[in-house]
């Protein structure tokens, strides 16, 4: 995860919902594992789904899953 990205999830953490705060704030505790995983990997690590990720990328401003890495 660059750091730019991590930035954006801590400064919209607040205005996530319940889920993607969930998974946002596994990948703040984690930064370096994400990168390497895909969709589904990360979504069964953060007990969390690949519809979550993609919503908390959009609510980021990210195109998708790949901007986030």
């Amino acid at each position: 995860m660059g750091v730019n990205v991590l930035i954006k999830i801590k400064e919209n953490l607040e205005l996530s919902s319940k889920s993607e705060r969930k998974l946002a704030e596994w990948i703040l505790q984690y930064p370096k594992d994400g990168i390497h995983m895909t969709v589904t990997g990360l979504a069964k690590e953060a007990d969390s789904s690949p519809a979550t990720i993609v919503r908390l990328c959009h609510s980021l401003g990210l195109a998708g899953f790949p901007d986030l890495k």
